[in-house]
């Protein structure tokens, strides 16, 4: 780490040399990965990566206001050029002009985030990946065409004028794979992309085989031939996009820009007959790949609970908003907690239709509108299982969290933490 320490003090030199700067900060930033590429089950590409690169941010007051601007470093640049990068950073500084704010000082803190990647050594955990996804390609018909696996150790640090150092150490792995389904000439492909920051060898391979399932589904699927008129459960993907709506009306910018239509004393989900809406703001989730004890600021990142029990008790946002609105600094939170329900997925009143994939869930608050393409669903009846595609559907956020139905199975993906299935009446299946 010699040379990252070399290269942090350079840019500090030159940052503080230069009279025109009011503040600035420097975010370090060291990955060091294990990866590999299978096509089949066969290796192809070996590769052990350590990179860093920094990202340095600069405030020029000017006029009665702040401005920033920020630019990247690499290790391979020379003083001269990171020198021309300032000056001209200085000046897109001064094309902003925000409403002054308090900058984040004082702090100093050297922490790993929670993991048993630290455990074995990241190659070696590449390879369990491996394995364990392999283990599950054992159906007919069913292949992993192709498979990724990146396995990271990230260092991040933080250096600013205002006293601040913060470093941390946080593990992390990517799997990409190819699924694919073939009868003769004819085959199906779904691309499947699983992030995550603890180490469950069964759960890979539970994932994988779901997802070949999946793959299976997907050739075999058609569009039904009379109408879906049943109950909607949706997964965590589509779950994170839709939280994310409502967690960003709920944030100190959307509060200070008047942008927001849910608002502390809001009751989401009144009615007696649905589970309660618990939604918190967390630091870290135990696997999931977006844990962190400080955002980009430096502010420490503190679990705060917006939605208890369907009712809005609380707004969230990092120093720059938490000062325009006088409230207090939680962090740029990022990662999301929904509490489950107590009604196991067994337990579901059939028939209801499971949304598998679709081309990407829309959200709209401001019309009250949720919705999306369906490329791939599950209609659960009593017969069983079949495959749907080529239809889509639509419902209203009110009517959702009106008929809320959260699972007991609870399910990490990536920065979510929530029901394995959420549930919701009174949608249309078009």
């Amino acid at each position: 780490m010699q040379g990252e320490v070399i290269m942090i003090n350079l840019i500090e030199k030159l940052l503080k040399n230069n009279k025109e700067i009011s503040s600035y900060k420097i975010i370090e930033r060291n990955v060091i990965s294990s990866e590999l590429y299978f096509v089949h089950k066969n290796i192809e590409t070996v590769r052990n990566v350590s990179t860093t690169e920094y990202s340095v941010t600069l405030y020029i007051m000017h006029d009665g206001f702040i401005g920033d601007a920020s630019f990247k470093v690499f290790k391979s640049q020379t003083e001269e050029e990171i020198e021309e990068k300032i000056n001209n950073t200085i000046l897109n500084a001064k094309e902003v002009s925000n409403k002054v704010y308090s900058l984040e000082s004082d702090i100093k803190s050297n922490d790993e985030i929670e993991s048993n990647f630290k455990e074995y050594n990241l190659k070696d955990i590449a390879e369990k990946i491996s394995e364990a996804a392999f283990k599950a390609d054992n159906i007919t018909n069913a292949s992993i065409n192709a498979l990724e696996i990146f396995v990271k150790k990230i260092t991040r640090r933080i250096v600013t004028s205002t006293n601040i150092d913060r470093k941390e150490v946080s593990y992390e792995a990517m799997v990409e794979a190819i699924p694919t389904w073939t009868i003769g000439n004819d085959s199906v492909e779904l691309y499947k992309q699983y992030n995550f920051s603890n180490l469950n060898l069964d759960d890979i391979t539970l994932k994988i085989n779901e997802a070949l399932m999946e793959v299976k589904a997907r050739f075999e699927a058609k569009k039904p031939e009379e109408e879906i008129n049943c109950p909607i459960a949706i997964r965590g993907l589509e779950q994170q996009t839709l939280f994310n709506e409502i967690a960003l009306q709920l944030s100190y910018a959307s509060v200070y820009q008047e942008a927001n239509i849910i608002k502390i004393g809001d009751d989401l989900n009144p009615s007696n007959k649905c589970d309660k809406l618990t939604l918190t703001m967390a630091s870290e989730i135990k696997g999931g790949s977006n844990n962190h004890k400080f955002d980009s600021d430096g502010s420490s990142l503190l679990t705060t609970k917006l939605i208890d029990n369907g009712k809005v008790i609380s707004y969230f946002g990092g120093v720059k908003y938490a000062t325009y609105t006088n409230m207090k600094n939680t962090g740029a939170l990022s990662n999301k907690k929904v509490e489950c329900g107590n009604t196991s997925i067994k337990d579901f009143k059939l028939p209801y239709f499971e949304l598998v994939s679709l081309s990407g869930l829309q959200v709209d608050m401001y019309n009250d509108y949720v919705g999306g393409e369906i490329r791939l669903g599950y209609l659960h009846t009593k017969d069983g299982i079949k495959p749907i595609t080529g239809v889509s559907f639509q419902t209203s956020i009110k009517s959702l969290f009106d008929n809320l139905v959260l699972s007991k199975e609870e399910e990490v993906y990536e920065g979510y933490l929530g029901p394995k299935l959420l549930m919701f009446n009174n949608a249309k299946v078009l």
